[in-house]
């Protein structure tokens, strides 16, 4: 929206004449959705709402398909990564961040080829900046995790079996498998 239109409805809506961004009444859908075949949702999203259309998620498909790898595929130079029990900040673009690309790639050129003719509003739904810092901390929780102490050296110790320093301290060894013989 520019700033010119921003002032225009600023200025209907003192009138009380507001214009609608879509029509009075439509409905449209949130949240995840069942399944991981994207054309078959599309066509549901479409046929089901046909005046207020969203792009259909599915995290069935795996991760990167859900709101969080969503949101942070359309972040600009924030690469993630998966982590164990949730998505991170990465130094680089990996694997991750070219599967959550495509993911969207693929789930916008489904939504282009059924939704050809349509001109109404569309939503895409996104995770905010205190849901995406959230999500982070809730699985560090979740895994237990606490926050690592710093030393003067934690950059520069060897890691055993490895040729590169640690970034910092060890995980403790207290998860250790410990397998009985049968």
């Amino acid at each position: 929206m520019t700033y010119e239109q921003a002032w225009d409805e600023a200025a209907a809506v003192q009138a009380g004449t507001p214009t609608a961004r879509w029509p009075v009444g439509a409905a449209t859908g949130i949240g995840s959705m069942p399944g991981t075949d994207v054309v078959e949702a599309t066509a549901t999203v479409l046929g089901e709402l046909p005046d207020f259309p969203h792009l259909p998620e599915l995290p069935g498909r795996g991760a990167g398909a859900d709101l969080i790898g969503r949101s942070t595929g359309i972040l600009v130079e924030l690469p993630v990564e998966v982590a164990v029990t949730a998505w991170r900040m990465a130094s680089r673009p990996g694997r991750d961040t070219r599967r959550i690309a495509d993911l969207l790639a693929r789930d916008l050129d489904t939504l282009s080829e059924q939704a050809d003719g349509y001109s109404g509003p569309l939503k895409i739904q996104v995770a905010g900046p205190w849901t995406l810092a959230g999500q982070g901390r809730a699985a560090q929780r979740r895994a237990g995790a606490h926050r690592p102490r710093r030393h003067r050296r934690a950059g520069r110790v060897p890691c055993p079996g490895a040729r590169r320093p640690c970034r910092g301290p060890a995980p403790p060894s207290s998860r250790r498998d410990h397998r009985h013989p049968t």
